[in-house]
């Protein structure tokens, strides 16, 4: 099983489709170079942004796991997969 993980772009770069660039670009080195068949990631329900960008690269939601986040509070960890 792969998994994608911490895509952190630059203040700078960000709304430039500098992520989806990185992601697309993993995406066909990991299917050319690993013969990839699924990848996995878990997005937290507090990156909207992100969940949006992985949902149009194609990414499904299959699983919703409870998580604590800064100062206690809950938040969804949502495991996805392409």
């Amino acid at each position: 099983m792969y998994w994608l993980g911490n895509v952190i772009v630059s203040p700078d770069y960000r709304g430039k489709g500098a992520a989806e660039y990185l992601i697309r670009t993993m995406l066909a080195a990991a299917k050319e170079d690993l013969q990839l068949q699924e990848l996995h990631l878990v997005c937290h329900n507090v990156n909207t942004k992100g969940m949006l960008l992985y949902s149009r690269l194609g990414f499904k939601p299959y699983e919703i796991v409870k998580r604590t986040g800064p100062h206690e509070t809950i938040i969804a960890g949502i495991f996805m997969k392409i």
